[in-house]
C-alpha cells in the first residue's frame, strides 16, 4: 500500500501516524510546500528583559497554544504515547473595551450562580449562566441545526424553561457572547451574530468545557512545536518520508494517483490524502477532480490573520489588575475583526507556579489581529532579528461550510471521499478545526481509505462525473 499525503499540518501528520498504526507495512510520503511541518502551529523564541545580563529566554505559540484534556481524549492519549510534557495553565479570562469603560474578569473555579470568582455585571452573569446551562443542550437539538447565533438568542428569549423574555440579556450578548465569538479563529469579518450556532458551540464545548466536566486547560511545555517535533520524529522512525519545499500536482483516477513533484518527476501512489486547505486542493488536483469535489471544496471561504508576540500593554485591559490569561476585546463602534484576543503569556505558561519564572520576568503577550497597531519597538524579535509574528489563513465555519462537511463524508461510505482515489482531511473537514477535530478527521479518513482499498469494486466512478 503506497499513500501520498499532501500537507504536513496537524491533520496530515496525524493521518500518517494513524495509518501506520493500522498498516505498519504502508509506504507513506508526505509532501509539504513549506520549509517546516506543523501548519498553523508555530512556536517562536526570544529573550525578554532590559539588558543582555538580565534577559531571560522565553517562547510563545503564535498558533494553537493549549488543549482541554477533559474533552481532547485522543490528543491526550497521543501526548502520552509520544511522552510530550504538558502543564496546567491559569484558566482565567478578562473582557474589556479598549478604553476600559467596561471591564470584568472570570477566574478559574467559577461556578454558575455564584458571585465568587467573577466581577461580571449582574445581567452579563445571568446570561452567561443561562447560556452555559442551556446552549450545550440546544446544540444537540436538530431544531437549531441551521440557526445563526442571533436567531438562536431570539428564539430562546421567546421560548425558554424560565418563561423569561430576558433569558439572554442584551448586556450578556454584547459584552460577553459576541466578544467571545469574535475571539474564535473560524469567524468572519462581519458580525458574530451571523455565525452558525452549532459551530460556535463546538468550540464552547470542546475547548471550554460547556455542558461537561470542568475544563482541564494545559499548555505544552516548550510550546506546541514540541509535540509536532515528537510526532515528526515518530513518523520518521516508522519510515515515513517527509518532503518539504514540495510543489505538487495531483492526477487521480480509479487506478490510483500520480504525483508530479516540482514540475519534473512523476510518482504513482494507490491513493492520495489531501491534508491541505479546500482552496489549495482545488488548485492542486489537476486530473480526477469530480463535480462532487468541486461542490464541496468551493463552499469554504477564508480570512487572513496575524499573530504577534509583543510587550505593548495598550492592547490589554487598561486596568492592569484585570489582566488575565485570555483577554477578549469588547468592540465599541469599530468594525469587527476575526480572532481578536490577547494572551498574557506569563499567565498562560503559569509563571507563578514555575520555579524558573517565579521572580517574574517582564510580562509579554501574544495578540491575534490587534485592534490597534503595535509600534515596532514593542514587537519581540527572534534570535535572527526577525519579528516574532506570523501570517496565516483560516477557513470560516458557517452554515454553508457545515453542509459541505456532511456532503464530504456522505453516508454508508458513499461520500466524496475516495472518488478517483483522492481523500480529504484537515480542520475544515470536521467541526471547527480544533486539534481534537483534526484527529477525528484523520482517523475517519484512514478508516475509509482502508475499507475502500480492501473493496476495490467501491471505486468505480464513471468518467462522466469528471468536471471540466
Amino acid at each position: 500500500m503506497k499513500i501520498a499525503i499532501i500537507g504536513a499540518g496537524i491533520s496530515g501528520l496525524l493521518a500518517a501516524y494513524l495509518l501506520k498504526k493500522k498498516r505498519p507495512d504502508a509506504s507513506i510520503t508526505i509532501f509539504e510546500k513549506n520549509t517546516r511541518v506543523g501548519g498553523n502551529v508555530q512556536t517562536v523564541q526570544f529573550n525578554i528583559g532590559n539588558s543582555h545580563h538580565s534577559s531571560t529566554l522565553r517562547w510563545a505559540d503564535l498558533g494553537v497554544n493549549d488543549f482541554n484534556l477533559a474533552t481532547y481524549k485522543n490528543i491526550l492519549a497521543l501526548l502520552k504515547e509520544l511522552k510530550v510534557p504538558y502543564k496546567p495553565l491559569e484558566n482565567s479570562a478578562a473582557f474589556s473595551t479598549l478604553d476600559g469603560s467596561i471591564s470584568y474578569v472570570i477566574e478559574p473555579g467559577y461556578q454558575a450562580g455564584s458571585r465568587a470568582f467573577t466581577t461580571m455585571p449582574v445581567e452579563v452573569q445571568k446570561g452567561f449562566d443561562n447560556f452555559s446551562r442551556q446552549a450545550p443542550l440546544d446544540c444537540q437539538d436538530p431544531t437549531f441545526t441551521e440557526f445563526s447565533v442571533a436567531e438562536y438568542i431570539q428564539y430562546r428569549n421567546e421560548n425558554n424553561p424560565d418563561h423569561d423574555p430576558n433569558f439572554y440579556p442584551a448586556a450578556f450578548v454584547e459584552y460577553n457572547l459576541y466578544p467571545r465569538i469574535n475571539g474564535m479563529y473560524f469567524v468572519n469579518d462581519t458580525a458574530p451574530s451571523t455565525m452558525s450556532f452549532v459551530a460556535i458551540m463546538n468550540h464552547y464545548c470542546l475547548q471550554e468545557g460547556f455542558g461537561g466536566d470542568s475544563p482541564e486547560r494545559v499548555y505544552i511545555e516548550g510550546g506546541c512545536q514540541t509535540w509536532i517535533d515528537a510526532l515528526q520524529h515518530a513518523l520518521i522512525q516508522q519510515g515515513v518520508s517527509i518532503v518539504c519545499n514540495a510543489a505538487v500536482q495531483v492526477l487521480g483516477d480509479t487506478s490510483g494517483v500520480n504525483i508530479l513533484l516540482n514540475h519534473s518527476e512523476f510518482e504513482h501512489f494507490d491513493a492520495a490524502i489531501m491534508a491541505c486547505h479546500a482552496s489549495t486542493s482545488l488548485q492542486l488536483i489537476q486530473q480526477g477532480i469530480t463535480s462532487d469535489m468541486v461542490q464541496v471544496l468551493s463552499q469554504f471561504s477564508y480570512n487572513n490573520s496575524v499573530a504577534i508576540a509583543h510587550t505593548y500593554a495598550p492592547l490589554l485591559p487598561p486596568n492592569q489588575a484585570h489582566w488575565r490569561t485570555y483577554n477578549l476585546l469588547i468592540h465599541r463602534d469599530v468594525q469587527l475583526r476575526p480572532y481578536t484576543i490577547s494572551y498574557v503569556c506569563n499567565r498562560h505558561q503559569n509563571d507563578a507556579n514555575h520555579h524558573l519564572y517565579q521572580a517574574a520576568s517582564e510580562e509579554y503577550f501574544v495578540t491575534l489581529n490587534p485592534a490597534i497597531p503595535i509600534p515596532e519597538e514593542y514587537v519581540l524579535k527572534q534570535f535572527d532579528g526577525t519579528p516574532a509574528q506570523t501570517y496565516f489563513k483560516h477557513n470560516m465555519v458557517n452554515a454553508k461550510a457545515l453542509k459541505a462537511q456532511k456532503l464530504l463524508w456522505g453516508r454508508h461510505r458513499r461520500g466524496v471521499q475516495g472518488q478517483n482515489s483522492i481523500y480529504f482531511t484537515g480542520g475544515w473537514t470536521w467541526g471547527t478545526g480544533l486539534h481534537e477535530d483534526c484527529y477525528h478527521s484523520a482517523q475517519q479518513v484512514v478508516n475509509l481509505l482502508l475499507v475502500h482499498l480492501l473493496e476495490p469494486e467501491w471505486n468505480t466512478l464513471e468518467l462522466s462525473k469528471l468536471s471540466a
